[in-house]
Protein backbone atom coordinates (compact mmCIF):
# COMPACT_ATOMS: atom_id res chain seq x y z
CA UNK A 1 0.00 0.00 0.00
CA UNK A 2 1.39 3.40 -0.97
CA UNK A 3 0.69 6.15 1.55
CA UNK A 4 1.06 9.89 1.00
CA UNK A 5 4.31 11.49 2.15
CA UNK A 6 2.49 13.50 4.82
CA UNK A 7 1.23 10.28 6.42
CA UNK A 8 4.73 8.79 6.58
CA UNK A 9 6.10 12.02 8.02
CA UNK A 10 3.42 12.16 10.72
CA UNK A 11 4.07 8.52 11.70
CA UNK A 12 7.79 9.09 11.74
CA UNK A 13 7.46 12.14 14.00
CA UNK A 14 4.85 10.40 16.18
CA UNK A 15 7.20 7.48 16.65
CA UNK A 16 10.02 9.68 17.87
CA UNK A 17 11.29 10.61 14.43
CA UNK A 18 14.74 12.06 14.13
CA UNK A 19 15.12 12.44 17.89
CA UNK A 20 15.03 8.69 18.40
CA UNK A 21 17.57 8.08 15.64
CA UNK A 22 19.86 10.92 16.74
CA UNK A 23 19.71 9.97 20.41
CA UNK A 24 20.69 6.37 19.65
CA UNK A 25 23.46 7.12 17.20
CA UNK A 26 25.92 5.52 19.56
CA UNK A 27 25.93 2.10 17.91
CA UNK A 28 24.67 0.58 14.66
CA UNK A 29 22.64 -2.05 16.55
CA UNK A 30 20.82 0.64 18.51
CA UNK A 31 20.19 2.63 15.34
CA UNK A 32 18.77 -0.47 13.66
CA UNK A 33 16.66 -1.14 16.76
CA UNK A 34 15.32 2.42 16.58
CA UNK A 35 14.47 1.97 12.90
CA UNK A 36 12.77 -1.36 13.65
CA UNK A 37 10.75 0.27 16.46
CA UNK A 38 9.77 3.09 14.12
CA UNK A 39 8.72 0.62 11.43
CA UNK A 40 6.69 -1.35 14.00
CA UNK A 41 4.94 1.87 14.99
CA UNK A 42 4.29 2.65 11.32
CA UNK A 43 2.89 -0.85 10.82
CA UNK A 44 0.62 -0.50 13.86
CA UNK A 45 -0.59 2.91 12.68
CA UNK A 46 -1.25 1.50 9.22
CA UNK A 47 -3.19 -1.44 10.63
CA UNK A 48 -5.25 0.92 12.80
CA UNK A 49 -5.92 3.15 9.78
CA UNK A 50 -7.01 0.09 7.78
CA UNK A 51 -9.38 -0.98 10.57
CA UNK A 52 -10.84 2.52 10.72
CA UNK A 53 -11.23 2.61 6.96
CA UNK A 54 -12.86 -0.84 6.95
CA UNK A 55 -15.34 0.31 9.60
CA UNK A 56 -16.06 3.52 7.69
CA UNK A 57 -16.58 1.53 4.50
CA UNK A 58 -18.92 -0.88 6.27
CA UNK A 59 -20.97 2.03 7.61
CA UNK A 60 -21.05 3.64 4.18
CA UNK A 61 -22.22 0.40 2.55
CA UNK A 62 -24.99 0.01 5.14
CA UNK A 63 -26.08 3.58 4.46
CA UNK A 64 -26.04 2.92 0.70
CA UNK A 65 -28.10 -0.26 1.09
CA UNK A 66 -30.61 1.61 3.23
CA UNK A 67 -30.85 4.39 0.66
CA UNK A 68 -31.30 1.90 -2.19
CA UNK A 69 -34.12 0.15 -0.31
CA UNK A 70 -35.72 3.48 0.52
CA UNK A 71 -35.58 4.64 -3.10
CA UNK A 72 -36.96 1.32 -4.32
CA UNK A 73 -39.92 1.73 -1.95
CA UNK A 74 -40.43 5.28 -3.15
CA UNK A 75 -40.37 4.12 -6.78
CA UNK A 76 -42.87 1.34 -6.02
CA UNK A 77 -45.15 3.81 -4.22
CA UNK A 78 -44.92 6.26 -7.12
CA UNK A 79 -45.68 3.52 -9.66
CA UNK A 80 -48.72 2.43 -7.63
CA UNK A 81 -49.92 6.02 -7.36
CA UNK A 82 -49.42 6.45 -11.11
CA UNK A 83 -51.49 3.33 -11.83
CA UNK A 84 -54.26 4.55 -9.53
CA UNK A 85 -54.24 7.96 -11.16
CA UNK A 86 -54.39 6.38 -14.63
CA UNK A 87 -57.43 4.37 -13.53
CA UNK A 88 -59.01 7.55 -12.15
CA UNK A 89 -58.33 9.40 -15.42
CA UNK A 90 -59.89 6.56 -17.43
CA UNK A 91 -62.91 6.50 -15.12
CA UNK A 92 -63.41 10.25 -15.36
CA UNK A 93 -62.94 10.17 -19.14
CA UNK A 94 -65.63 7.49 -19.40
CA UNK A 95 -67.92 9.52 -17.14
CA UNK A 96 -67.31 12.60 -19.26
CA UNK A 97 -68.22 10.70 -22.44
CA UNK A 98 -71.37 9.33 -20.78
CA UNK A 99 -72.39 12.82 -19.62
CA UNK A 100 -71.71 14.27 -23.07
CA UNK A 101 -73.96 11.58 -24.57
CA UNK A 102 -76.66 12.27 -21.99
CA UNK A 103 -76.44 16.01 -22.68
CA UNK A 104 -76.71 15.37 -26.42
CA UNK A 105 -79.69 13.05 -25.90
CA UNK A 106 -81.33 15.58 -23.57
CA UNK A 107 -80.83 18.38 -26.12
CA UNK A 108 -82.47 16.21 -28.76
CA UNK A 109 -85.34 15.44 -26.37
CA UNK A 110 -85.71 19.17 -25.64
CA UNK A 111 -85.84 19.94 -29.36
CA UNK A 112 -88.48 17.23 -29.90
CA UNK A 113 -90.55 18.43 -26.95
CA UNK A 114 -90.21 22.06 -28.05
CA UNK A 115 -91.35 21.09 -31.55
CA UNK A 116 -94.28 19.14 -30.06
CA UNK A 117 -95.22 22.13 -27.88
CA UNK A 118 -94.98 24.47 -30.87
CA UNK A 119 -97.13 22.07 -32.93
CA UNK A 120 -99.67 21.83 -30.12
CA UNK A 121 -99.78 25.62 -29.71
CA UNK A 122 -100.19 26.06 -33.46
CA UNK A 123 -102.99 23.50 -33.52
CA UNK A 124 -104.68 25.14 -30.53
CA UNK A 125 -104.37 28.55 -32.17
CA UNK A 126 -105.92 27.20 -35.41
CA UNK A 127 -108.77 25.57 -33.50
CA UNK A 128 -109.24 28.70 -31.44
CA UNK A 129 -109.43 30.76 -34.64
CA UNK A 130 -112.03 28.33 -36.05
CA UNK A 131 -114.06 28.62 -32.91
CA UNK A 132 -113.83 32.41 -32.85
CA UNK A 133 -115.17 32.73 -36.40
Amino acid sequence: MKLPVGVWASWFVAAGGTKAVAATAASPAERIGAVVDTLKDVLKSTENAEKDEAQNFKCYMQWCEGEVQSKEREIDDAENALEQLQVAVNTHTASQKRYEYQIGASKQDIEEITDAINDAEAMRNRENQKYDR
